[in-house]
């Protein structure tokens, strides 16, 4: 029984990448949001976050205007320690839509953070 469970989950985990890959494939946002949500859902009743989930997060956080999905990205890129361009790009967001100064000066300075630290990475 443990090893039919274990191919299914498999199978669900190869369905959730396909999602992604179609969503990365589409012109259409539309429908291009509705194969990130399909994935996403496997991939939260699977328990699985890596980098590969997060990107699906930021992804559909681009698309569809929504912190929620960019959050949920920052906090996996966060615990697979991962600080990379979509950080910076979803700290850059939070501080176009930031409500004060504080806030701003808060999401900004995290984003160029990343940025310079991947500068020094690649000189």
């Amino acid at each position: 029984a443990l090893r039919v469970h274990n191919n299914i989950g498999l199978k669900n985990l190869d369905t959730a990448k396909i999602y992604i890959t179609i969503g990365n494939l589409l012109n259409n946002e539309e429908a291009a949001i509705e194969y990130y949500t399909k994935a996403l859902e496997i991939y939260k009743a699977m328990e699985v976050e890596d980098e590969v989930v997060a990107r699906a997060c930021y992804m559909l956080g681009k698309l569809a205007n929504k912190q929620d999905y960019y959050r949920r990205a920052l906090m996996i890129y966060n615990k697979v320690g991962a600080d990379n361009e979509h950080m910076a790009e979803i700290y850059y967001t939070f501080a176009e839509q930031a409500d004060t100064k504080e806030k701003q000066l808060k999401y900004y300075s995290k984003s160029l953070a990343i940025y310079e630290l991947s500068l020094i990475h690649i000189s």
